[in-house]
This record gives structure tokens, C-alpha cells and sequence, in this order.
């Protein structure tokens, strides 16, 4: 059991009393501490208690049948704890909370339970107003001491990591589409962001005949300018999409010793681009532009872009709660936008549904069997 702290577990062991029948009750061990560490059972089990603060180290080498968590603990402790599970093939796990912290688990929980993506996860949500051991006139006087950004998180359980989100206005239910086939006459726009460091990003972005715009691809790759030139083919004619537009990051421009850019180093692999224009990476701009289609329903995703469906997610401001009295610019964190750069830069760059626009790679056939 993981529990937020040691000083707790005499709580839980208070908590055990009320429901488990006296002749079944264990007998509680401090293994020489202050603290309760460990409930020995009367058929000869017995239930080792860890807390959030307790170095990650201290939970390898552990076997254990089963795991429980109060509270969301820190990954470092969840995934030591995990790997204790892997003598029993009948093993469990139950993780109850709020969400206030630990956003790895929205990611790697919580999204691949709630979509059926992983089967062996059930998401079991509730809200305060749920709970039957509460009163209702405590639960208004709390009410009535939170923000409206808290009552979604202590209230009804929202993730706390969410609630700073830039594109609020962004669900799986209304945004998200079942993977199709893109139809060989309908436009398509890329933008690529480079990067030295990390790994490159491309999305690719379709237009409907009545210009709503489908984000139809993704890739998230590291390597050289060759392999992404490589993939980004690949995955161009494996499509059949009808490019019209490839735009780059300003920095694709840039030239290293040689005097030699990302531009040019694409371009001798067949893969033709064009920088960004002054004004175009304008965030503040680009972002409202998002939030405009998004609100009308004209910004749709399919679900295998899941790079770019989680950036959605998780994209989300600096925390300044007044930022015009704390005399800052109110502006995106730099995390969770790697292909929210590359979309940002398509919506700038004004795609519409158009036969006569040129396009600049060869056609495939791609049959087309339902509406967007």
C-alpha cells in the first residue's frame, strides 16, 4: 500500500477496525518505528505500507500479489511498485484519489482506460456529491471557499494539470474521428518543425470541401534530415496525399558552417519546403485561431495522431493566476507543444479547399467511403 504519509497509517488502521470483522482483524506492526509499516494477517498475509516521501529505491526488489494506492503517488514509486507485481499473474491494482497532482498518470492511466485502448485498465469516476459518508451541507460550505478551476478538481475529480489547458475548448468526443481515407483531390498542407536536439515533428493537415480542416497525420522522429526526408515520403505516398503546401520553422532557414539549412539539406532528398512568413509564428494570434475553429467545429482530429490529440490535452499556460497585476504576458509553457507547433503554423498559414492549388508530390489512388 502507497499512501500520501506514514503519519497516516494510524488513520487506516482506525478506518480497518470499523469495517473489518474482529475475528478477522490483523495485528498492527511498527517494525521498530513510530509508525504502523505493516498489517500481519491472520491467514498469513500481510500488508507492507509505503508513503509518497519514502525514496523510490526503497520499493525494487519487492514481490507482492497486489497494489493499492491512496492518492496518486510519484511515478518513480509507481512504476518500483509495479514491477513487484510480476510473480503473480492474477495480480491488481487499485488507485484511488483526487487528481491534484502526478500528471503522468492522465497519460499513462488514465487516457488508455477511459478510451478502452488497454483493457486491463477501468476508470471508475465520481464526484464529491457521490459520496453518501458526506454531508450536504459540508460539502456547500466547501464548495463555497473554492475557485471554479478547484470545484472541477476537488469537486468532480478533473485532472488539477488540465485546468491551466490553452485549448479548454478541445474533447475527445467532439474533435476526434475514426481513422479514414483521404480523398485524391482534396488538398493537403504539412509543416515541419526541426530540431538538433530532439526529435523532429511534421503534421499533416487535410481540408474538407467546406474547408474544415482534418489533422490526418503525425510523425515524431529522431534522426537525421535523411531518415525524416525518408519517413515523411514514406508516409506521403503510402497515403496518396495531394501536398500543396510544406511549410518549415523559421529556424529551417538558418545555416550551419557550411552555410548549408535544413531547406537545403530536405530539398536534395525531395522534399520541398517553405520558411514561415514574418507574422505566421505570431502565438498569441495562432493560438486564438485554433480556439476560434476548435469552438466552431471546424478543427477535427483522427485518432491516430495521438502525439498531436495529447499535446491538445496538455498544452496549458504559466501558472500566473493575474498576470496583468503581476505585470507578465500571459504565455503557453514550453512543454506538450511539439506538435502543437507545426499545427499552429498551418492554421497560419490560411489552408483552403481549393482543385486549382498546385500541388507538389505525385499522387497515389486513396479510396473514400465516409464524411468528415
Amino acid at each position: 500500500m502507497i499512501v500520501p504519509g506514514l503519519d497516516k497509517a494510524e488513520d487506516y488502521w482506525q478506518e480497518i477496525k470499523k469495517w473489518c470483522p474482529p475475528s478477522l482483524l490483523p495485528t498492527p506492526n511498527k517494525l521498530g518505528t513510530s509508525s504502523i509499516r505493516r498489517l500481519d494477517w491472520q491467514d498469513g498475509s500481510s500488508t507492507t505500507i509505503y508513503s509518497h516521501d519514502q525514496d523510490p529505491a526503497k520499493f525494487e526488489g519487492s514481490n507482492i500479489d497486489a497494489l493499492f494506492c491512496d492518492e496518486p503517488p510519484p511515478r518513480a514509486q509507481w512504476v518500483a511498485a509495479f514491477r513487484g507485481l510480476r510473480n503473480n499473474p492474477d495480480y491488481f491494482v487499485v488507485l484511488a484519489g483526487t487528481p491534484i497532482s502526478e500528471p503522468w498518470l492522465y497519460k499513462e492511466i488514465y487516457v488508455p482506460g477511459i478510451s478502452k485502448k488497454d483493457p486491463n485498465i477501468l476508470v471508475v469516476q465520481g464526484s464529491t456529491y457521490d459520496n453518501p459518508h458526506l454531508s450536504q451541507q459540508f460539502i456547500k460550505d466547501f464548495e463555497a471557499r473554492l475557485t471554479d478551476e478547484e470545484k472541477r478538481v476537488r469537486l468532480y475529480g478533473e485532472f488539477a494539470h488540465l485546468q491551466g489547458r490553452v485549448f479548454k475548448e478541445f474533447n475527445r468526443r467532439d474533435h476526434v474521428f475514426m481513422v479514414q481515407p483521404w480523398p485524391e483531390d482534396w488538398p493537403v498542407w504539412c509543416a515541419i518543425d526541426p530540431h538538433p536536439r530532439k526529435p523532429h515533428t511534421v503534421v499533416y493537415v487535410g481540408v474538407t470541401s467546406d474547408d474544415i480542416l482534418v489533422v490526418l497525420n503525425e510523425l515524431k522522429i529522431e534522426g537525421d534530415i535523411e531518415q525524416l526526408a525518408m519517413a515523411m515520403k514514406n508516409l506521403e505516398s503510402a497515403n496518396g496525399y495531394r501536398i500543396v503546401s510544406r511549410r518549415i520553422d523559421n529556424s529551417g532557414a538558418g545555416t550551419d558552417w557550411n552555410r548549408d539549412s535544413f531547406i537545403d539539406q530536405l530539398s536534395r532528398f525531395g522534399i520541398r519546403t517553405n520558411p514561415m512568413r514574418k507574422g505566421e509564428k505570431d502565438v498569441a494570434a495562432s493560438i486564438q485561431k485554433v480556439k476560434l475553429l476548435l469552438k466552431n467545429n471546424q478543427l477535427r482530429f483522427l485518432e491516430n495522431c495521438t502525439e498531436t490529440i495529447s499535446d491538445m490535452e496538455l498544452y496549458a499556460w504559466q501558472d500566473y493566476r493575474n498576470p496583468e497585476t503581476a505585470g507578465v504576458k500571459e504565455q503557453p509553457r514550453k512543454i506538450n507543444d511539439d506538435m502543437i507547433d507545426p499545427l499552429r503554423y498551418i492554421v497560419m498559414s490560411g489552408p483552403i479547399h481549393s482543385p486549382t492549388l498546385d500541388y507538389i508530390t505525385t499522387m497515389g489512388k486513396a479510396p473514400y467511403n465516409k464524411d468528415f
